[in-house]
């Protein structure tokens, strides 16, 4: 593992504005799974996408490949994947805040912290020393920011940074890049995200970010030329739940039908493949996903549609079908919703 080492230059009397904060606390995008790694060889990529923790699935690491004609990424095997791993094929991995993460002094945090303003003491930006593989950049970063993974690329500096609050990791700065002897990096925008890692393609001059729940692909004057986004959906032969790899501009939310599919057991798959094939529509999917999360808070529970009322006989209870039952509209419905949590299975899914 390649050591970063960090140590701080000047403060610098300038304020800016403070980053873009994505909270951990909720997000549309915890529903879906998020990246974990890039693999390159000469002819394809590969990527490992992993569920959040409370979906309840049983396979929690999934792999896909994509080949550099199309870059069109089908899920495989994990021996497939293996396979692309082979003693004569170029790797590189991206994992979530790898060892080599650094962060800012203890000295400036206490001078953050004990600012008589310490809103603006936080966003004040500090020139940070950053050493790696021999050489040394002073880059202009916010006070708590924090970098997540480095990589020089040509003789640039590119910096993953985050950040660490009340409500866990935000997406700080984004993405920089610095060059020698320049105090001020670009910043390249990727919606606020965490930037997780940075993975530069052998056989091209594409570089591959992991931020968030989407995979930016920057060329080389830093322009984000295609996003990747991992989402839960029903299709395939099967019509089951899969999780899919798939290309837009914009972010690309699960489906919802998919994930009460996953959370509700196999039973009920066939009961909401039909639902998606009927084209059954949500009034906004946002509080859906708050309340899935979040189902004690019952005050906001969304309405779903009564089309889906039938798939409470299909489906094994467990307190998802629960959290299922007090979105539904009906007598009968909210009588499941408001039984007594004794009254429900032991296991949780």
């Amino acid at each position: 593992m390649k050591a970063v080492f960090l140590s701080t230059v000047v403060l610098i009397g300038l304020v800016l504005p403070s980053a873009s904060a994505h909270s951990a606390e909720y997000s549309a995008g915890d529903i879906v799974p998020v990246f974990t790694s890039v693999l390159f060889t000469r002819d394809a990529i590969g990527l490992t996408v992993q569920d959040p923790y409370f979906l309840g699935t049983h396979e929690k690491v999934r792999y896909f490949k994509a080949n550099r004609r199309t870059f069109d990424f089908r899920q495989i095997g994990e021996e497939h994947y293996a396979s692309l791993r082979g003693e004569d094929h170029f790797q590189e991995f991206v994992t979530l805040y790898e060892d080599q993460t650094v962060s800012v002094t203890v000295a400036e945090v206490e001078a953050c912290r004990n600012h008589t303003d310490p809103e603006v003491a936080c966003r004040a930006p500090t020139t940070k020393r950053i050493e790696l593989d021999g050489q040394t950049y002073d880059v202009d970063m916010l006070t708590t920011t924090l970098v997540s993974d480095a990589k020089i690329i040509g003789d640039e500096l590119w910096l993953g940074t985050f950040g660490s609050g009340g409500h866990g990791i935000y997406g700080a700065e984004g993405l920089l890049v610095a060059s020698p002897g320049s105090q001020n990096p670009k910043q390249l925008e990727l919606g606020g995200t965490t930037v997780r890692g940075i993975a530069v393609d052998p056989w091209s001059t594409e570089v591959w970010i992991v931020a968030g729940w989407q995979l930016a692909v920057v060329s080389q004057d830093k322009q984000v030329t295609r996003q990747y986004w991992p989402l839960h959906d029903i299709g395939g032969t099967a019509r089951r739940p899969q999780v899919f790899v798939r290309q837009s501009d914009d972010p690309l939310l699960s489906n919802p039908l998919a994930l009460f599919a996953y959370s509700l057991g196999e039973r009920s798959y066939e009961g909401f493949a039909n639902a998606a094939d009927e084209g059954v529509e949500f009034a906004g999917s946002e509080p859906l996903y708050s309340y899935y999360m979040f189902g004690t808070n019952f005050g906001h529970r969304p309405q779903l549609p009564e089309r889906l009322v039938e798939l409470l006989d299909i489906a094994e209870p467990t307190y998802s079908w629960r959290k299922f039952a007090c979105m539904l509209p009906g007598e009968r419905a909210k009588e499941l919703c408001l039984l007594d949590l004794d009254a429900w299975p032991t296991t949780a899914d």
